[in-house]
């Protein structure tokens, strides 16, 4: 059997049907060998490298290198599909046209032009060069820009429960890799037994660093300022009193990306929020605790690409 022929996405996988639907029309294409993804294909060497460029969900840019004893043969085709096309059908024909690049012969390059000699000397033959393939340029990324929902849970006081929230999340993506950031999120913890109640509000911007594209897993690092308000609440011999405060704060946050169906992914991570001071909770007189100027938090949520 032939060496198989070995298909790059290019972005993160679709539905496993679909996907199946792609390798079986290529390896029909092929007749005599194998297609694979990259992630299934066996140890190398290959018949031909295919890899796919999408532009959205109706254009498709498709690049096949193949083996040649004096380097790599490069083939493109870039196919275009209706709205009322079936999407199952789409990923067929991008197989198809896969497997045919692969294996279609080119024509034959036309003989070498002889000049007949002349009555004594014979004239020398002359041979149309070959043309070089073109370098190929790696398929870039598209800007990643998101909008999302994560739910937190994040120190309160030095004393008592953690607390409790979420926070809307968005990015504004201007690369492939790097992207701005905002945030607002809100989060409690319940009255306790000393009738305390504490509440927290945040608001923040920064950058947001895409470590590793997730395909399908993959990281990202957030770095944002921070505007915290923070109130307290209490009641003691029926007196209800409340003290609120607004600092500055800064919030580095490591994720763990997972593209579960693009456009959704699924987050979960850990964050670090810092203050320039700690405040201090007193109820009737007495010590209640004091935030902390260093806070570990952990998040989790979803999000959509845009």
């Amino acid at each position: 059997m032939a060496a198989p022929v070995v298909i790059d996405m290019g972005i993160a996988e679709p539905a496993e049907v679909l996907v199946a639907s792609m390798v079986e029309a290529c390896a029909k294409a092929v007749g005599d060998g194998e297609c694979h993804l990259v992630r299934d294909a066996p140890q190398g060497p290959y018949r031909a490298i295919a890899i796919l460029t999408w532009d959205g969900a109706d254009k498709v840019r498709i690049e096949v290198g193949l083996r040649r004893e004096d380097g790599t043969e490069w083939r493109n085709r870039a196919l275009s599909f209706q709205p009322e096309d079936a999407e199952l059908e789409r990923f067929r024909s991008v197989g198809f046209v896969v497997g045919t690049l692969a294996t279609e012969e080119q024509e034959p390059a036309p003989p070498p032009v002889v000049v007949p000699p002349p009555p004594v000397v014979p004239a020398p033959k002359v041979v149309a060069p070959t043309p070089s393939p073109e370098p190929q340029s790696e398929p870039s990324a598209p800007p990643a820009s998101s909008l999302g929902l994560v739910a937190t849970m994040g120190g309160a006081l030095d004393e008592g429960a953690p607390r409790y929230g979420g926070s809307l999340r968005g990015r504004l993506g201007f690369s492939s890799w790097l992207g701005v950031t905002a945030s607002a999120g809100a989060s409690v913890r319940p009255r306790d037994h000393r009738e305390l109640e504490l509440r927290f509000l945040e608001a923040g911007v920064g950058l947001g660093t895409i470590l590793a594209q997730p395909r399908p897993i993959g990281w990202e690092l957030d770095v944002e300022a921070v505007v915290e308000s923070f109130r307290a609440s209490a009641e003691a011999a029926g007196v209800a009193a409340t003290r609120e405060r607004v600092l500055p704060a800064a919030r580095l946050e490591l994720d763990l990306v997972w593209a579960v169906a693009p456009p959704l992914e699924v987050l979960v991570g850990v964050d670090l929020f810092g203050r320039p001071a700690s405040t201090t909770v007193k109820v009737g007189g007495e010590p209640a605790g004091s935030t902390g100027v260093l806070e570990l938090g952990v998040v989790a949520g979803a999000r959509v690409g845009l």
